[in-house]
């Protein structure tokens, strides 16, 4: 600034050395009148400089000004985010939100099967796993959860009914028309710590625990309630298939059932279920683990025959399954159960064993394959009537197999499978022993 206002004073000096240097040849009246005005510059040029430097002083204190504001409005906004952070979070106060989810699959296929006698080809529902939908509604109160499920079947033309020379579409035989019927209507309370509580109308504890397996194929041809492919039909007897195959699982009634929280793997089930006017009661435990990428699972359950036909109301019911996946997709399922009677005679057992590989060798998704083999006894259900109450059991067997391709983008498995029944009849029977009959099936389980 100091600088500016030197060269300025010394541009006017020059100019006024200038006008001197010329006054000797000027008048004494024009030199007078050169000097008055030299004056009067010299007075325009300190007023100016006067006035520039008032100027120069008014920008420099206006600059601090805003620098010093600008510090104050970064301090205060520093101090206004750590004033937000350092409050407490205030959620506004609301119910507990309700989910509600939706889900279902359909299961449809076509069928070709063959007593020896007679052979038709059905389009089908397949009850290894049904079509079906479901609503479960859920909201969380604390650390629990409390839901309601509502799930409803719709089996058009069920394997489990379907029968030769039928002549139209046939629905399940549980449900209340054709083709709808109720699985599940009840409500629950979950809890990771204290477990899971349930009333209504589901699974009772030992509802399952005949049916533990990695395989990836028991959705469509191959699992341990075999009958369930081709159940409805008949041998050249007459007698449907599921008359003489169980793997004596539990099933879905009224209940009140608890699961205990998973501890170490383990877990158990108990429910007291509607049976014959009184509260009848199972139990089941499961354990479930996966060690170096190898997966197991085991189940076994108890409870009261729920036969109503028996010959002893006294009877009890033991039956599990376990299955086991190796990381190279290879995997054993096997399961077993029988129905003993107070005097410990056997009245029912069966066995089910499989071997299956899975793994993805396309990449579309996860391809499954597996083989089974079935053998059950049944004395007094020979032929679907417990008077005859034979000495001999019926001798019940099965082999089946196929393979299951899964879609992931469509949420869908595509399967081809087929399966072979056939049962040895005691002596005293005094009936030729039906033919074998076979069922082959491909369709998809389409699921959302």
């Amino acid at each position: 600034m100091q600088k500016r206002h030197s060269l300025l004073g010394g541009a006017v000096v020059c100019a006024l050395a200038i006008v001197v240097a010329m006054a000797p040849s000027l008048s004494k009246a024009q030199t007078q009148s050169v000097n008055q005005e030299i004056e009067a510059l010299r007075g325009m040029v300190g007023d100016l400089l006067q006035r520039i430097e008032e100027l120069e002083r008014q920008q420099q204190q206006t600059q601090e000004e805003v620098e010093k504001t600008a510090q104050e409005v970064v301090k205060t906004a520093e101090e206004v985010e750590k004033a937000v952070a350092e409050a407490p979070r205030v959620e506004p106060s609301r119910k507990p939100p309700v989910r509600l989810e939706i889900s279902g699959r359909i299961n449809q296929a076509y069928l070709f099967a063959d007593n020896g006698n007679d052979s038709q080809s059905f389009v089908i529902d397949n009850d290894n796993s049904g079509s079906r939908f479901g609503f479960r509604g859920e909201a969380d109160i604390g650390e629990t959860t409390a839901g309601a499920y509502l799930e409803l079947g719709f089996e058009v033309n069920t394997t489990d009914e379907i029968s030769f020379g039928n002549d139209g579409p046939v629905g399940d035989e549980a449900g209340e028309s054709d083709f709808l019927d109720v699985r599940h209507a009840e409500w629950y309370l979950e809890n990771e710590n204290y477990g899971t509580f349930w009333l209504g109308f589901g699974n009772i504890a030992t509802e399952n625990v005949s049916e533990v397996d990695l395989s990836g194929t028991g959705c469509c041809f191959s699992e341990s309630d075999v009958d369930d492919l081709a159940g409805g039909l008949e041998f050249e007897t007459g007698q449907e298939i599921d008359t003489f195959f169980s793997n004596l699982d539990g099933n879905r009634t009224s209940r009140i059932r608890y699961d205990s929280p998973r501890f170490a793997g383990f877990q158990v089930a108990v429910a007291g279920r509607q049976e014959n006017e009184r509260i009848e009661p199972d139990a089941s435990i499961n354990y479930a683990a996966e060690v170096a990428d190898w997966r197991g699972e085991i189940a076994g359950g108890w409870r009261p025959s729920q036969d109503a036909n028996t010959i002893d109301e006294n009877s009890d019911t033991f039956h599990g399954s376990a299955s086991v996946l190796a990381p190279f997709g290879l995997n054993l399922t096997a399961a077993g159960g029988v129905e003993t009677f107070e005097d410990n005679t056997e009245d029912e057992l069966f066995f089910f064993g499989k071997v299956g590989w899975r793994g993805k060798l396309f990449s579309i998704g996860e391809t499954r394959v597996s083989l089974d083999y079935f053998y059950g006894e049944d004395v007094t259900n020979a032929f679907g009537d417990a008077a005859n109450n034979f000495s001999d059991p019926v001798e019940a067997h099965s082999i089946g197999g196929g393979v299951v391709q899964v879609v992931s983008n469509l949420s869908t498995e595509f399967y081809i499978g087929a399966r072979s029944y056939w049962i040895e009849l005691p002596a005293a029977a005094n009936q030729d022993d039906p033919d074998s009959l076979i069922a082959i099936t491909s369709g998809a389980r389409v699921r959302f």
